[in-house]
């Protein structure tokens, strides 16, 4: 039987790993780690994220999928060894997860972003997202930032 005494040294010892845990750097749910060639590899869905979120500046969508298509290692600062074709735009959702999480980032813009979703019966539009205003489409020749992702290796 657990005494209400021994139930709080087991809160306490938790608050304490916990604290030392998150003082030491450890990864929380959802934040960036920092892979040291480029990338930022996401603790939460194990996505990995071009570091430079304004590598590419602003594009057209059709411009921006071309551009992260073609991204490889010794581009934009990778040096990760990865190859065109494993790049892509990142789904509404992904981008949502990255927005509330950015430490180990560089240059974040704070206007949109565009995704890999395109809405139901507009052809010619596509999703973006922003940290401060969510997501909505546009259309696709409008131009706005791109942050590559790709799934983990």
């Amino acid at each position: 039987m657990i005494t209400n005494s021994l139930k709080r040294l087991i809160t306490i010892a938790a608050l304490v790993a916990l604290t030392l845990t998150m003082g030491a750097g450890l990864a929380c749910a959802g934040d960036g780690i920092d892979q040291e060639n480029g990338t930022v590899k996401d603790s939460y869905t194990g996505l990995i994220w071009l570091k430079d979120a304004n590598c590419f500046g602003t594009k057209s969508w059709g411009d921006a999928a071309s551009s992260v298509a073609g991204l490889h290692s010794d581009m934009c600062g990778l040096t990760d060894k990865s190859k065109s074709g494993q790049w892509r735009l990142p789904t509404r959702y992904e981008l949502s997860i990255r927005f509330g999480r950015t430490s180990g980032f560089v240059n974040i813009q704070s206007g949109f972003y565009w995704t890999s979703e395109q809405p139901d019966y507009w052809p010619n539009h596509y999703y973006a997202g922003s940290q401060s205003s969510g997501s909505s489409f546009y259309e696709k020749s409008t131009l706005f930032s791109v942050w590559p992702v790709r799934n983990a290796q």
